[in-house]
């Protein structure tokens, strides 16, 4: 099944991956704590979703002992950090997250306003990762926001930081268990329930460039830094965007196949999505780019590796005709 949400790459991801490798984009811990107030009972996912759902939002520090948020209604504050948020949207599907997200979207592109809406993003996000269809280097972006182009605010910088965490969320979701050489950081995917949110953290305020942290410090392979918003190696990112430039060429080559074959018509968006799943993973193995394809395309299961091969070869005759 296809998502009915249209998913785009966006430059403003490789543009956010640059200002981190540049350091002009580094993460500090000055922020404003919100006021105490009393701490309602009841289980995490039931006052996260009250509190979505009747309060607005503040910053507390964004330290080593975690980014937390405060949901405030009437007289009562509450705490979500990521632990509060993974299972709050555990009911809906993949699609109706992707609602939420695009309207989310909608919603900041009127107003800067990420600090209330940062919970929700965090737990959409979250949701999204568990349900393993649409990575996070697919999903709609918030777009960052730069004062004159000159710096980040804080709002930006927990972004970025967010980002890199839901981007290490999606790789335990994925199955990833291995120990990290990072010094204090080995066990950060090493338990079953879930990623050690301090660590990832930690992790995300280094002011390191992506190289640094993908390579040297996580090791990801290219197949794990696919479907990644901002963890991606350089070339890994640079794939991304010459396929964003090709694109246009490509459909529009299709399209122009598809006066002399009427059939070819429908096929032109899976067609599109083996074209750039064959060149993203262009060393990889038949599984892993039908894998990439299924992301691209939304599907809930990949295609057979023999059915991509045979697609991946009536792509190549329209285009090399």
């Amino acid at each position: 099944m296809t998502s009915k949400t249209a998913i785009t790459l966006d430059q403003d991801l490789d543009t956010l991956r640059d200002d981190l490798d540049s350091g002009r984009l580094c993460p500090t811990s000055e922020s404003t704590v919100a006021p105490p107030g009393e701490v309602s009972t009841g289980s995490p996912g039931e006052l996260a979703r009250n509190c979505l759902t009747l309060g607005s939002m503040r910053s507390v520090p964004a330290s080593a002992t975690g980014l937390a948020t405060v949901m405030r209604t009437g007289k009562t504050a509450l705490p979500l950090d990521w632990p509060d948020l993974w299972n709050l949207y555990a009911a809906e599907s993949n699609d109706e997250l992707l609602d939420m997200l695009a309207k989310q979207v909608t919603r900041m592109s009127k107003v800067a306003c990420f600090e209330d809406e940062r919970a929700q993003y965090r737990a959409i996000h979250l949701a999204l990762n568990r349900r393993l269809v649409t990575p996070p280097r697919l999903r709609i972006p918030i777009r960052g926001r730069k004062p004159d182009g000159k710096s980040f605010t804080t709002a930006e910088q927990a972004l970025t930081i967010d980002k890199q965490v839901i981007d290490l969320d999606w790789l335990h979701c994925s199955g990833k268990r291995d120990a990290i050489p990072e010094k204090d950081l080995g066990s950060l995917f090493s338990s079953d329930a879930h990623i050690d949110w301090n660590m990832a953290e930690q992790l995300a305020q280094k002011p390191w460039r992506s190289d640094t942290k993908v390579i040297e410090s996580l090791r990801l392979s290219d197949a794990e830094q696919f479907p990644l918003a901002i963890l991606q190696s350089s070339k890994i990112r640079m794939r991304w965007t010459d396929l964003q430039k090709q694109q246009a060429k490509v459909e529009t080559t299709l399209k122009n196949r598809a006066d002399r074959y009427p059939t070819l018509s429908s096929a032109i968006p899976s067609l599109v999505a083996v074209w750039k799943a064959d060149r993203m993973a262009a060393d990889a193995s038949l599984k892993t780019k039908a894998k990439l394809h299924q992301w691209i395309v939304g599907s809930t299961t990949p295609m057979a590796s023999e059915q991509f091969r045979e697609q991946l070869r009536k792509v190549r005759r329209h285009l090399e005709h």
